[in-house]
């Protein structure tokens, strides 16, 4: 028969392995902490976001950002209104043409919200077309700027701007007769087909050489935030 200080060794020693046994298992649910998913990268800062602005807007980094601050513009949710004037892309758009645009000196434009925009089921950013018609005869204007208010609200600063920027270069004068007109898109094109058949088309390859170039500018650059769902986005119609 053991002793009792038999006993009391094995108590203790029973004691201590089932110490163990929980030290290992916190031990292993420390080693699949890495599988959890990491917390979000910080925000890039809207002076670091406009590091490398086109040349002509080197000097307009706290002119952009005011205009990008218009406090006129909804704040939170949308107001149910199926229009409403879009503030900051007028604004930014004012400085845009100023540096950017010269033909557009002297144009009207409309500037406008929409709470939501698609097109051929895509998500649209925004989207230019003429004043064409009634519209142009009582708004006296020669071009409207839509803007998509929920997908602006995911864009940062350089994006804005490059989304304004992009539907003004949409926008152009004919010189001879004086008349307003919209201008396409450099490439029209499929993925599937660059894919199968590569650069096919001289625009095809142009184009490809702007991307490589801008490559470099893109690099630390802040990515757009990830969308929640899965449709896909363009520009505009």
């Amino acid at each position: 028969m053991p002793s009792t200080t038999e006993i009391n060794d094995a108590i203790r020693r029973a004691k201590r392995d089932q110490r163990s046994g929980k030290d290992r298992s916190a031990g292993e649910r420390e080693d699949e902490s890495p599988l959890e998913t990491p917390p979000p990268a910080p925000r890039r800062s809207a002076a670091a976001d406009f590091q490398d602005l086109p040349k002509p807007l080197a000097t307009k980094h706290a002119d952009l950002l005011a205009a990008l601050a218009n406090s006129k513009d909804p704040q939170g949710e949308w107001s149910g209104e199926k229009y409403l004037q879009a503030h900051a892309p007028a604004d930014v758009g004012r400085i845009l043409i100023g540096a950017l645009h010269p033909v557009l000196q002297g144009r009207v434009i409309k500037w406008l919200w929409r709470e939501h925009m698609t097109g051929r089921g895509v998500v649209l950013l925004g989207k230019a077309r003429l004043a064409s018609g009634l519209v142009g005869h009582f708004s006296r204007a020669d071009f409207i700027l839509e803007f998509n208010w929920t997908e602006w609200q995911d864009l940062s600063e350089r994006q804005r701007v490059a989304l304004v920027d992009h539907e003004l270069t949409h926008c152009s004068t004919d010189l001879e007769k004086g008349t307003s007109l919209i201008v396409p898109h450099d490439v029209e094109e499929f993925g599937s087909i660059v894919e199968k058949w590569g650069l096919w088309r001289p625009p095809l390859k142009r184009f490809a050489e702007i991307v490589t170039a801008a490559a470099q500018l893109a690099l630390g650059l802040e990515e757009t935030p990830a969308r929640n769902g899965s449709e896909p986005v363009a520009a505009e119609e």
